[in-house]
């Protein structure tokens, strides 16, 4: 009995997971950034996962999916009033509105430093990234399943050095009182390490910024960072740039 009840809560997910998925990748794909929802309709990545975990990885993407509509319809309402008949997603805008839906408030200065050329990240406390805008996505080749049933720890190959230095950041937004936003400007090279493509995307981590909940509590954190897509990496020592497609070592 026990099992059947398993059997019929992870057919649940997985039907749950395929409906906001495509949803989702439909959306990122109107707005101009082509991503997959999966590569296998099997699920083969989320079947892995526990039951925990599939109701995680559910619970993030319908997150995720609900903050995008946000952004549309706001976008949308703000585009309305204007007497210009296209909509143009403001990264400042787009950020306000989806720590607004995650009921984040962040400092002060945070849109001071922000470009709307930036890779922006959302993280909570336990480290999760929870949410990322258009550019970001435009240098991942990874498929929404890959993204939100692997942890981005398995994801990327990166600098030993830069991952110690962003992890001293981390840790001293939360010690520093009270926390304020940091400017490390860490280099790093991440090199996809589970998606089909493997791309290698150069990174500066300018800004990162402490978020809080509404008791001005710290919840999470935001990562603002310059993105240049590199190329693919083809074999241990070699990439091949995407538009040239002339090899060179790494």
């Amino acid at each position: 009995m026990i099992n059947l009840l398993e059997n019929k809560t992870e057919e649940l997910f997985f039907n749950e997971f395929i409906l906001l998925s495509n949803k989702l990748a439909k959306i990122i794909n109107a707005e101009g950034v082509t991503i997959q929802a999966y590569s296998n309709e099997n699920l083969l990545h989320f079947r892995k996962l526990s039951i925990i975990e599939k109701s995680k990885a559910c619970f993030n993407l319908k997150n995720y999916l609900n903050s995008l509509e946000s952004i549309q319809q706001s976008s949308s309402s703000s585009s309305s009033s204007s007497s210009s008949s296209s909509i143009s997603i403001d990264e400042k805008h787009s950020l306000w509105v989806a720590l607004k839906y995650f009921n984040l408030t962040p400092t002060s200065d945070i849109f001071e430093y922000l470009c709307n050329d930036d890779a922006i990240e959302v993280y909570n406390n336990q480290n999760i990234q929870i949410w990322r805008n258009l550019k970001f996505l435009s240098v991942c080749s990874y498929t929404l399943e890959e993204m939100f049933c692997i942890t981005w720890q398995e994801r990327y190959e990166r600098n030993d050095i830069a991952l110690t230095q962003i992890l001293n950041v981390i840790s001293s937004l939360s010690i520093t009182h009270p926390p304020k936003t940091q400017k490390p400007m860490i280099e790093n090279t991440l090199i996809e390490t589970r998606s089909q493509r493997k791309f290698v995307i150069d990174v500066t981590h300018k800004v990162m910024s402490p978020l809080f909940n509404s008791n001005h509590e710290m919840s999470g954190f935001i990562v603002l960072s310059k993105v240049k897509l590199l190329g693919k990496k083809i074999s241990p020592n070699q990439i091949v740039n995407l538009q040239t497609e002339i090899d060179y070592s790494i």
